[in-house]
């Protein structure tokens, strides 16, 4: 056992010790796999997580835009959600808070809120209400393409507005069943009234929210201003999180957003502390995407792997009295060197998450990895060889 654990530790570090590799097998070449596996996920993790308050501290005019902002603006959380004296768009309004580039959205209303909408039907830059639009015929509605109008105003579900819905449910063939099957004594019955006449009455609605079938407060502001490209100065305040992105003073992008809901009850009276908590506290949150992260960084480093070994084999096929390895010999050599070219990797990976953006440095991170691997077995099979030449030699001469 002791001269396994020497020969793994030790391998990348000396010739001699890596010559023993084709006297291990599997469970050599698996514990150097999961290592390297765990050390991508580590290094692209901690690039990208934890620089964030070095890089917050060092995006000045970001700071000064939220710091002069919150100056005027209340805001506490109780129970996972925020709540704001005040409601800003300064993409439409409010322009006193937009500053440097930078705009202000805080709307601290429920995100699943119902929202008035829509929808209206373009075609050769001639515009047309919904209402005309469905009034055509299937070949003139080939014609048109749809477009859904997004607003920040709650749909008022007044005794009118339901009697209008109820009319066109009982009389449309389609949705009868689902309206006789709602349950009219339930608290939100005219809720349920409202999502079933928008799902049979409009065309494609929906809502990026999850569990909503209609468009809510959120499908607004990822609508207009999340989903769309170019925006990249930002901060927006919601009820249950906020969202932002900055660049620092070097120009390193940087995007984040957070939830509220593992956050004590507080009235918000450093605003910076509050966002760095709200980044920190998500942290986890979604670590699944940095597992699948690695595990295709995993893939390509698999086949780095296999690639150099098959350079190694090729090779030797041409050198004359040099080493002598089958394929597997090579992947044994080649593999015993594979946890710490990984670790290594990773380990400039995260350093350099500091000053370069980690998105940057995940995509280099295999070729960082394959151009250690390649130089530690070209020296391995340089330095081999020599020795297996002047070993001869000496042998030649001793006959």
């Amino acid at each position: 056992m002791k001269k396994w654990v020497k020969f793994f530790t030790l391998s990348f570090f000396s010739n001699k010790i890596a010559k023993q590799a084709i006297n291990y097998g599997v469970a050599s070449i698996f514990l150097a796999l999961l290592l390297s596996y765990v050390f991508f996920l580590l290094g692209f993790y901690g690039a990208d997580v934890l620089p964030f308050s070095h890089y917050y501290e060092n995006a000045v005019q970001f700071t000064n835009f939220i710091d002069d902002a919150f100056s005027d603006i209340s805001l506490t959380l109780e129970d996972g959600k925020a709540n704001s004296d005040k409601k800003i768009n300064s993409y439409e309004s409010d322009t006193q808070y937009a500053r440097y580039g930078y705009n202000l959205i805080v709307d601290t209303r429920p995100m699943d809120m119902f929202i008035e909408f829509t929808q209206i039907a373009t075609a050769d830059g001639n515009e047309i209400s919904y209402e005309e639009y469905i009034s055509l015929d299937d070949m003139e509605k080939n014609n048109y393409i749809l477009k859904t109008i997004y607003t920040d105003r709650e749909v008022n579900l007044t005794d009118e507005s339901v009697k209008v819905y109820k009319e066109f449910l009982s009389a449309n063939e389609h949705a009868m069943d689902e309206y006789a099957a709602l349950d009219m004594g339930a608290q939100d019955y005219n809720k349920q009234l409202y999502s079933l006449y928008v799902k049979y009455y409009y065309t494609s609605v929906n809502s990026a929210l999850y569990g909503e079938k209609v468009p809510v407060l959120r499908d607004f502001y990822y609508r207009n201003y999340i989903s769309i490209g170019g925006n990249f100065h930002y901060l927006f305040v919601f009820d249950n999180m906020i969202a932002g992105s900055f660049e620092t003073d070097g120009g390193i992008p940087i995007i984040f957003g957070g939830y509220f809901n593992k956050l004590p009850d507080q009235t918000v009276s450093d605003i910076d502390a509050f966002i760095k908590e709200v980044y920190y506290s998500n942290a986890g949150r979604f670590a699944i995407n940095y597992v699948i992260g690695a595990m295709k960084q995993f893939l390509i480093l698999v086949i780095i792997t296999v690639f150099i070994c098959l350079i190694m084999w090729i090779a030797l096929k041409f050198v004359t009295n040099g080493l002598d390895l089958s394929f597997s010999g090579c992947y044994k050599s080649v593999n015993s060197f594979v946890w710490f070219s990984s670790f290594t990797a990773s380990l400039i990976t995260f350093i350099c998450g500091w000053f370069t953006p980690a998105q940057t440095m995940f995509s280099l991170m295999p070729l960082l990895f394959g151009g250690i691997l390649l130089i530690r077995t070209a020296l391995f099979c340089i330095f081999t060889t020599v020795q297996n030449r002047k070993a001869r030699v000496d042998e030649y001469q001793c006959l």
